[in-house]
């Protein structure tokens, strides 16, 4: 495994990385917005969202590979109005399912908190679905909880998680 790198330009071959990754994660159980079974499409489309938005400096993307290609990824926005200009959003982390556990979603967070902090941001926050453990992972690195909306999230079988927000100060 090789990174974490910054990513400053998409392409075709990254979409399809990306979003292949993506849906292995989703049907894993991953909390990447999605549920499983949702349309390849779907998820394709939000990496093309995240991919087309490299044309800008307020979007950080960082991933992890080997040999295969893309194994983990880590997507910030910077805040794009001036009142918000020193806050980022973490929109997503994911890991090859077979790499949870190792250590990679670590290295980029880590990794991403680092560049916005020389970047000059002060704050990062994140919104994640409850019941996923991601709660303790986010703490452990030193995330707040700052609210709850209980039952945002629905699933296709009729489950029901909260969606919870979490923010850190950065050095």
């Amino acid at each position: 495994m090789r990174g974490p790198i910054r990513i400053t330009a998409g392409s075709d071959g990254l979409l399809d990385e990306l979003s292949g990754l993506w849906v292995r994660i989703t049907e894993a159980g991953g909390a990447l917005g999605f549920d499983r079974g949702d349309p390849e499409a779907a998820v394709r489309g939000a990496a093309r969202a995240v991919v087309d938005g490299l044309g800008s400096p307020d979007h950080y993307l960082f991933v992890v590979f080997d040999e295969s290609g893309v194994r983990g990824f880590a997507h910030f926005r910077r805040g794009h109005r001036p009142v918000r200009r020193h806050t980022a959003e973490l929109e997503w982390l994911g890991v090859h399912p077979g790499l949870q556990g190792t250590g990679w979603g670590t290295r980029l967070l880590e990794h991403g908190l680092a560049a916005l902090a020389k970047d000059g941001v002060e704050a990062v926050f994140l919104r994640t679905r409850s019941g996923t453990g991601l709660g303790g992972f986010y703490r452990a690195h030193g995330f707040t909880e700052r609210g709850r909306w209980p039952r945002a999230v629905r699933f296709a079988d009729g489950g029901y998680r909260d969606e919870v927000w979490f923010t850190k100060d950065l050095p």
